[in-house]
């Protein structure tokens, strides 16, 4: 009886030191993975949201990002008369991040990276869908929300 409790609790443990190395692997693989889909975000979002300008968009939108939205001049001009120029983006980091592996691409990268900006004419909440095949980066999707101004109660308007 002790032999068939001893080997249960050597499975039990080399499950968990499977399972605790397969996720060290994957952090040390990660983190600079995150990095880069965090700095890849910001340059495009500074790039496209300083002017609005469809080429930038056009240039780093992957094939899902145009077969989702055929007509991102529409979606540009939208941004650009609703939200104006990008003045500042707080706190992009990129939390959700996942590998796939694909016969024909190879391994690709998924990550979802939010925020918060602020544009010449509102405050917005970001959200960017971002992916790394065969070593180039390119936008999925990309949605703007307006965060709404917060209103004070007159008691707090009182001087």
């Amino acid at each position: 009886m002790q032999r068939v409790l001893a080997l249960v609790g050597l499975i039990a443990i080399g499950f968990v030191a499977v399972i605790g190395a397969m996720i060290g692997i994957g952090i040390y693989v990660g983190l600079p993975q995150i990095e880069e889909a965090e700095t890849y975000s910001t340059r495009f979002l500074e790039e496209y949201g300083e002017d609005w300008d469809i080429a930038v968009l056009q240039a780093h939108a992957t094939e899902e990002l145009l077969e989702a939205a055929p007509n991102l001049d529409e979606v540009t001009i939208f941004f650009q008369t609703q939200f104006g120029p990008l003045q500042s983006i707080e706190e992009l980091s990129c939390p959700n991040f996942n590998f796939e592996t694909r016969t024909q691409e190879g391994q690709v990268m998924l990550a979802r990276c939010g925020g918060e900006a602020t544009f010449a004419q509102r405050r917005a909440a970001l959200d960017i869908i971002v992916r790394k095949q065969a070593g180039e980066w390119g936008v999925m999707r990309f949605y703007l929300n307006a965060i709404p101004e917060r209103r004070e109660s007159p008691e707090e308007r009182a001087v």
